[in-house]
């Protein structure tokens, strides 16, 4: 197969393609973690997902429905609208490198500023003087200085200690309570911003399990969970690296969208077939010319709907025997049913609008297989403890190397476990447990 670049839509395409057609490559990065994760945590049984991706910069959620990413075509790009199909991913300026500072009110708030990665936070020793999120998380003892990325990078306390005290001074706090509330006032930023996500998608946090990647999102991640009531949080062997996966296991994968804008009462059903027949054979044809060693192919088709005079679409999954049999009222009713489902009511005597078809289709490409842990026998070993705190309470954690466990083990809370690209955070109460595939699965005892 052909070097291949990620899509928005969480597919790939090939360089050439993808050369023609730039802009659909806007959003690939944050897509690609999104299907590793889908990817990953399908193999393990897990297919009603929160995806949450934090790294230096901000955070990032997604929702997997049935094993499957749900997309979007109204994403934001700065100031920018993206109205193309891509993987939904919403975005908040909440990530390790993210500033604390206070508002003209003495209010604390983290981000959106970040300072980067260079000279990055002042723990890094690289003359950082701003507080930022990863400066608290080592002054609450969640990061163990002498092992960051896998002691390629040290950390300094003092230099993170200096840049908090002035932020806890004006707080009339100590130094680790300042630090504490550098988390929690991060914690508390993605609740609010990521309440309003899942509402829009009408779903219920506590029926889903949270994946936590990128380089921040192990340590923050059952904290959120917490505040959602999230069952289950997942952490993958390789959370840094999901990315990476993602594009490795990505499908070759094109949209096609024909708009039409018009009132679905009165629309002949043979229309809508003969513009879905168009865009199928377009489809089909780009599939044959990027990819033609595909394994299998499948398509698929929507509409975007709305009621009349209404500010937004929503997009509805469309059955072609509904337009073959002239059975119109069909796609109505599933575009009534979808509408109730995300905002709890529709109008069924309302009149609806089409305004797009679209057609999608996927290539299957061969995937990596998830490698297995050998099974384990008692409990792990810890390598050391050490204090953390947070919401005011002081703990001994037990510290565990990530290719120390194996699968079957329990890790229970407090703890943390290390690795290379990343630092999982077992709070107490909660407990870790390894499964076959290496990946832990943490919930509340």
């Amino acid at each position: 197969m052909a070097p291949c670049i990620t899509k928005s839509n969480g597919g790939v395409t090939s360089a050439r393609d993808a050369r023609e057609s730039t802009v659909q490559t806007l959003l690939s990065g944050p897509a690609s973690g999104v299907i590793g994760a889908s990817y990953t945590c399908r193999q393990a049984g897990y297919r009603e997902l929160i995806t949450l991706d934090m790294g230096g910069t901000s955070a990032d959620i997604a929702m997997v429905r049935g094993g499957e990413p749900t997309y979007s075509t109204d994403e934001v790009v700065g100031d920018f609208p993206v109205v193309m199909p891509a993987v939904g991913v919403s975005s908040i300026g909440a990530g390790g490198g993210s500033v604390a500072w206070l508002d003209h009110t003495g209010v604390l708030k983290v981000g959106p500023r970040s300072v980067g990665a260079d000279p990055g936070p002042a723990c890094y020793g690289r003359g950082g003087r701003e507080p930022t999120l990863t400066d608290a998380f080592l002054l609450c003892g969640f990061l163990n200085p002498e092992n960051f990325v896998g002691g390629r990078l040290r950390l300094y306390p003092e230099p993170a200690a200096a840049a908090i005290r002035p932020l806890g001074e004006a707080l009339d706090l100590g130094l680790d309570a300042a630090s504490e509330a550098v988390c929690e006032v991060a914690t508390a930023n993605m609740y609010a911003a990521f309440s309003n996500v899942l509402a829009r998608h009408g779903i219920d946090p506590r029926e889903f399990s949270l994946v936590a990647f990128g380089g921040a999102g192990p340590v923050q991640a059952c904290f959120l969970a917490q505040e959602f009531h999230i069952p289950r949080t997942i952490v993958p062997p390789a959370p840094g690296t999901l990315c990476a996966l993602g594009a490795m296991t990505a499908d070759v994968k094109s949209d096609y969208v024909k708009t039409l804008h018009r009132r679905l009462a009165g629309t002949p059903a043979a229309e809508l077939l003969a513009a879905t027949a168009e865009l199928e054979a377009r489809a089909r044809r780009w599939l044959a010319e990027e990819s033609p060693a595909v394994r299998s192919s499948r398509l698929s088709l929507s509409a975007d709907l709305r009621y009349v005079g209404q500010a937004f679409q929503i997009e509805v999954p469309v059955d072609p025997a509904w337009l073959r049999d002239g059975r119109l009222d069909r796609l109505r009713e599933a575009f009534h049913d979808q509408h109730e489902r995300l905002y709890a009511h529709a109008d069924r005597a309302a009149e609806v609008e089409l305004i797009d078809l679209r057609a999608t289709i996927a290539g299957e490409t061969p995937k990596p297989p998830l490698p297995r842990l050998p099974r384990g026998t008692g409990a792990p070993a810890p390598r050391g403890r050490r204090p953390i705190h947070y919401r005011k309470e002081r703990h001994e954690a037990a510290v565990y190397q990530r290719r120390d466990l194996l699968a079957g083990q329990h890790v229970p809370g407090p703890a943390i476990v290390e690795q290379d690209d990343t630092t999982t955070l077992i709070p107490a109460g909660f407990e870790g447990q390894v499964d076959d595939f290496g990946i832990i699965v943490i919930e509340e005892r």
